[in-house]
């Protein structure tokens, strides 16, 4: 009886036995993963912990400057050769960043310069020897004097006769 059935099955659906089933894919549940770039330093420690393990770090600068040299970065595969061969160098390119760095920010830009001088009614000698305390952090009175002539209005913009000025705006 039971081949009856069997063949009875088989026979009546043919059609749907000889087509390709087609399983939709179930999706990951859980939270998805970040891209490395975006990862916490951690995470980062953690997805990268067999590599650092089983590899010996020389193999690991080797391998990382020959990748940034395919993407075409050139500076950065000399730099790592330079921290990787001799590494007294870190320390000096450590200082000189950060000396960089200490630099870049405590810059006063021209205009503020030129406003403290105008607040302050100081004179040019006055400005150099304030200068003079600091000099990385003051520009130079040539440059206040070029920030100077840049703030003031084009010629076109204002007239001036004998009897009245007028300002001339632009809509």
């Amino acid at each position: 009886m039971a081949n009856k059935t069997t063949s009875r099955f088989l026979k009546t659906n043919e059609d749907c036995l000889k087509g390709l089933f087609v399983l939709p894919k179930k999706e990951s549940t859980g939270r998805p993963s970040k891209h490395f770039a975006e990862s916490s330093e951690r995470s980062k420690r953690r997805k990268t912990e067999e590599l650092r393990s089983n590899s010996d770090a020389d193999v690991l600068a080797y391998a990382t400057q020959m990748k940034w040299r395919g993407e075409g970065r050139r500076d950065a595969p000399v730099v790592m050769k330079d921290l990787s061969t001799s590494p007294g160098r870190a320390t000096t390119y450590k200082k000189a960043y950060a000396k960089d760095k200490e630099t870049e920010k405590g810059r006063l830009s021209p205009l503020r310069s030129l406003a403290m001088l105008v607040e302050a009614d100081l004179i040019r000698k006055q400005y150099e020897v304030i200068r003079s305390t600091k000099i990385s952090f003051f520009p130079c009175y040539s440059v206040l004097q070029r920030a100077k002539t840049d703030a003031y209005p084009d010629k076109s913009s204002y007239t001036v006769t004998e009897t009245s000025p007028r300002l001339n705006f632009k809509v």
